[in-house]
């Protein structure tokens, strides 16, 4: 869309994506490292470590595969939404509704931060990935059929 408008990208949409998938690895890492501390935020329900350990893999495999671009790719980054949408409700929304006033803006600014992290995840899992595997497999063909000797 950038180039439509003549408006030259700063910063390549593969860029961006690493450093997103980075951060959500990291997210990941820190649900396994603070999980007792996590544990209290989370409904009664999600309250056991085995929970939180699950949703800290979730978001390690999820960043993993935005990192590396793999053709599961499309199918984490929509689950990581689904995911970060679910957290955004269970935790964030939770507390804006049960909490004092004083952590009211916490969670309200918690709750924005989630649902803009599961719209960018939905990005990064729409982004045009089959047009980048197409030109890539076109010019190995194109050298493939180059280098053999035309009969």
């Amino acid at each position: 869309m950038a180039k439509e408008s003549g408006i030259p990208s700063v910063i390549p949409n593969r860029s961006a994506a690493i450093i997103y998938g980075v951060t959500i690895i990291l997210t990941g890492i820190y649900y396994f490292f603070y999980a007792k501390q996590i544990a209290p935020l989370l409904p009664k329900f999600f309250s056991r470590s085995v929970f939180i350990y699950a949703i800290g893999a979730c978001f390690f495999l999820a960043g993993f595969c935005i990192v590396l671009d793999l053709l599961a790719t499309k199918v984490a980054g929509y689950l990581l939404a689904l995911l970060l949408f679910c957290l955004a409700v269970t935790i964030e929304l939770r507390g804006f509704l049960n909490f004092q006033d004083e952590f009211k803006y916490i969670y309200a600014q918690g709750f924005i931060r989630d649902i803009g992290l599961s719209a960018c995840a939905i990005m990064v899992a729409n982004f045009k990935r089959d047009q980048v595997y197409e030109r890539k497999h076109n010019r190995r063909r194109s050298s493939s059929s180059s280098s053999k000797p035309q009969a």
